[in-house]
């Protein structure tokens, strides 16, 4: 239960400079209880599969790369409820690409999304990220530029060695 382990949390906080952040961190903690509770750790125990677009990689990459890597990859990968997944999934595409392919698809856009350098950038962490738990966790890079057809079969490839 992470609430149970709020003050292991506030003394990760302050152990990383972060002390302002504590009051936010109840609620924090109890909105995460709430969702693994309710959804990922409920549907796991009963046997279901379960599929995130986003997992703790994003919080390491989009919050910890750049200076605080330590201090988020301590929250996140040591917090006793977060359960590493199977394998991690990174759909991988040229940047200039992939922004094509957001702008030809949708008329709202995420701040990590709004030009292909940022998209760039955001790629470049995600790769610190994979480098960092290479050996710890299972990612598979599936090179998305083909049809989706293809692409489903390299993904369907890497969750065939699971099985």
């Amino acid at each position: 239960d992470i609430s149970g382990n709020y003050k292991l949390l506030a003394t990760l906080y302050i152990k990383y400079g972060q002390q302002e952040k504590i009051p936010e961190l109840k609620e924090a903690a109890g909105k995460l209880n709430s969702l693994l509770k309710n959804s990922i750790i409920k549907y796991l125990d009963e046997g279901t599969d379960v599929v995130c677009d986003r997992y703790y990689y994003s919080s390491l990459a989009y919050q910890g790369v750049d200076g605080a890597i330590d201090w988020v990859a301590n929250m996140n990968l040591g917090c006793p409820v977060i359960t590493k997944p199977d394998i991690c999934i990174f759909l991988d595409m040229d940047p200039e690409k992939c922004h094509e392919h957001i702008r030809a698809g949708r008329t709202h856009f995420e701040i990590y999304e709004e030009n292909a350098a940022m998209i760039a950038e955001t790629r470049r962490r995600y790769g610190i990220v994979f480098e960092m738990l290479k050996d710890r966790d299972n990612i598979a890079i599936i090179d998305s530029t083909g049809t989706i057809e293809e692409v489903f079969e390299q993904i369907k490839t890497e969750i065939d060695k699971l099985l």
